[in-house]
């Protein structure tokens, strides 16, 4: 029931935060975006290890009731309200869940999954934890896999280049020069 999803994650090669997001109305598709500056400080802004559920509340007259806990120590964090508010107004969401992304102990990035009807609870936090232990070696292969491609095809590429300029190269500048 979420109408928004998105993964935050730092590229390993450039170091730069890439963000891949899926809506419900665009389907299953995922579209890489940029984010604006103050967008990415704000939903970068959690302590690095915080998995959270934030919820407006019925009454809008107190703050959005947040559960924040340490995914790696397994502690309570707190937030302030005026972090939650700024999270849940700018994902347009009245319930939003999010989780560190981890591969070992390091941090690579954060995923927020944000909805206007549906409220989370802590098992969807365990839930998404889990699912986002499994799929980062998964993705994490498939990351090296098309770096090697990419490497083997430009090696390929290079080789050609190379072939092409002693063979073919040479013979037409011979050529020439004995039309010259």
């Amino acid at each position: 029931d979420a109408h928004l999803c998105f993964l935050i994650m730092k590229e390993d090669d450039t170091g730069e935060m890439k963000v891949r997001l899926a809506t419900s109305a665009r389907g299953p598709d995922v579209e890489n975006v940029v984010l604006p500056p103050t967008l990415h400080q704000r939903l970068t802004a959690l302590p690095e290890n915080a998995a959270a559920i934030i919820h407006k509340r019925r009454d809008n007259t107190r703050p959005p009731g947040v559960t924040v806990r340490d995914v790696q120590k397994d502690v309570p964090l707190e937030l302030s309200a005026e972090e939650c508010d700024a999270i849940l107004a700018t994902l347009d969401a009245s319930t939003v869940a999010t989780v560190p992304v981890i591969q070992h102990t390091r941090v690579l990035g954060r995923v927020y999954v944000a909805s206007r009807r549906r409220g989370y609870h802590l098992s969807d936090l365990d839930l998404l934890t889990q699912v986002f232990t499994q799929m980062i070696p998964i993705i994490e292969n498939i990351r090296l896999l098309d770096r090697l491609a990419s490497e083997a095809a430009d090696r390929e590429r290079r080789r050609i280049a190379h072939d092409i300029h002693d063979s073919v190269i040479q013979s037409y500048v011979g050529i020439q020069l004995g039309l010259a």
